[in-house]
C-alpha cells in the first residue's frame, strides 16, 4: 500500500520543479554547510536529544485527529487533520478549544487545506485552498472574515507571509507557461505581484519538501525542490540564505528529469531506491539546528546539523514508520508528532536519558488507544 500511495502521489503532482538561483542578491558569498554521508550512521536518534517536553491534545468527540498534517505553535496550538480536512485549536496545555470544518465550495468554505498560516499581529488564521485558488481568513474563533484569490492560476503548492502585508506563494504546475515559469510569487495587499526564481526545467514526476516555506525568527525561508540553495524571502526580493553541499549524494538530474518516468511511475519507484542520491528530502531549520530527513538507497535517515558548531550527525531509522518527521519548529525546539504506541515504547526504554524523559511515564499512564498523537518538543544537543 505504501508503494501504491507514493505512485498516486507522483501521478497527482505532475512536475519536478527546479529553481534557477539567479535573482536579486547582495553580492555576498553564500555560506555552505557540508553534509557527508560517510561511514556508519551515528547513534540512536533519541541519544541526540538534550531536552524534551510534551503537549497531549485533548481527545473528545470534536477533537479526534486521524493524522496531523500541519501545526502552528504560538500562544495557542493549531493543528490540521490530513484525513478529515479539519482545523483544530488547542490551548497550550492541550485542552481543545474549537474545531473548524468549513468544507464546501461556497464563500468561507474550502475543499482542502494546502497551507495554514497564523497572522499573529491581527490574530487571524489563514487557509490556502489551492484547488479553489483562494486564501480564506478567519478570526481566532474560526468566524469567516474574507477570502482572496491567489496570483497562481494553476494552484499554489504552499503559501506564507513575508511580513504583515505581503503574501508569498510557491508555484507547482504541470504545463509551465512562459509567463509563469517562476517558483515564487510575492503579492502585496493591493494585489500587485512580483515573481522570483525561474524554473530551469520540468519533468513528469517530483517530490515536494514537506515544508517549503517556514520562518526562523522573523525571516521567511524558502526550500526549493531539488535545489541545494535555500533563500530568504522579503517583500521585494529573494536572497540566498545558505547552501547545503551533499557531495556525491546530490541528485542525478539525468535520472530525475528523464521524461519516460511519467509514463511508467511504477518503474520509477522501483529504480529510485537503487540510486546513490538522497530523495524524499525534507529540511526544517530552527535557531540552532538544521534537521533533514530523507531516504538514501531505500533506507530512511535523518541528518542533524548544529549551526553553532557546524557539525553534522546522521541517524539511520530501523523502519520507515520509525523515521521522525518534524511538523514545525518553535524557538530552539522541533515539534514531532508521536503516535500513542510509539510514545509508550520511548517511555519504556530506560536507555534514553534526555531531560524530560521522566514525565513520559506519567503521561503514558493517562493515555488510551484512542488518544490523539502526542506532540514531542525536542531540543537537540
Amino acid at each position: 500500500m505504501r508503494i501504491i500511495s507514493n505512485i498516486l502521489f507522483l501521478i497527482f503532482i505532475l512536475s519536478l520543479l527546479s529553481c534557477n538561483p539567479k535573482t536579486k542578491t547582495t553580492g555576498k558569498a553564500v555560506k555552505t554547510y557540508s553534509i557527508a554521508l560517510n561511514g556508519s550512521p551515528s547513534s540512536d536518534f533519541y541519544s541526540q536529544i538534550d531536552t524534551a517536553y510534551f503537549i497531549v491534545p485533548e481527545t473528545n468527540d470534536s477533537s479526534i485527529i486521524g493524522e496531523i498534517g500541519q501545526a502552528i505553535v504560538s500562544d495557542k496550538l493549531i493543528l490540521t487533520d490530513r484525513k478529515t480536512n479539519k482545523v483544530l485549536l488547542f490551548a497550550p496545555n492541550g485542552r481543545h478549544l474549537s474545531t473548524c470544518e468549513a468544507i464546501g465550495n461556497g464563500p468561507g468554505e474550502y475543499v482542502r487545506i494546502d497551507g495554514l498560516f497564523l497572522h499573529r499581529t491581527e490574530n487571524k488564521i489563514l487557509i490556502l485552498d489551492a484547488s479553489r485558488n483562494k486564501v480564506l481568513t478567519y478570526d481566532s474563533d474560526f468566524n469567516f472574515i474574507e477570502e482572496r484569490p491567489t496570483p497562481v492560476p494553476f494552484g499554489a503548492v504552499s503559501f506564507s507571509m513575508a511580513d504583515d502585508h505581503t503574501f508569498v506563494f510557491e508555484e507547482s504546475i504541470g504545463a509551465v507557461q512562459s509567463e509563469l515559469k517562476y517558483c515564487l510569487f510575492i503579492q502585496d495587499t493591493k494585489g500587485e505581484t512580483q515573481s522570483f526564481l525561474p524554473f530551469e526545467q520540468t519533468a513528469s514526476v517530483h517530490f515536494s519538501p514537506r515544508q517549503s516555506l517556514y520562518h526562523v525568527n522573523d525571516t521567511l525561508v524558502f526550500v526549493p525542490t531539488y535545489n541545494d540553495t535555500l533563500y530568504n524571502v522579503f517583500s521585494d526580493k529573494v536572497e540566498p540564505r545558505f547552501r547545503i553541499d551533499f557531495g556525491e549524494q546530490w541528485v542525478d538530474k539525468d535520472f530525475v528529469y528523464d521524461p519516460n518516468w511519467g509514463r511508467d511511475p511504477m518503474q520509477f519507484m522501483q529504480k529510485l531506491a537503487d540510486q546513490k542520491f538522497i530523495y524524499f528530502f525534507n529540511l526544517l531549520e530552527n535557531r540552532t539546528h538544521i534537521y533533514m530527513d530523507f531516504y538514501y538507497k531505500g533506507e530512511p535517515y535523518a541528518s542533524i546539523f548544529d549551526k553553532r558548531k557546524e557539525e553534522s550527525t546522521w541517524v539511520k531509522f530501523d523502519t520507515p514508520d520509525a523515521q521522525m518527521k518534524p511538523l514545525t519548529a518553535y524557538g530552539d525546539y522541533y515539534v514531532f508528532p508521536v503516535a500513542r504506541t510509539e510514545f509508550a515504547k520511548i517511555a519504556d526504554n530506560n536507555s534514553y536519558q534526555f531531560k524530560g524523559k521522566d514525565a513520559m511515564t506519567d503521561i503514558d499512564s493517562r493515555l488510551n488507544e484512542e488518544s490523539n498523537p502526542i506532540l514531542m518538543f525536542i531540543k537537540f544537543k
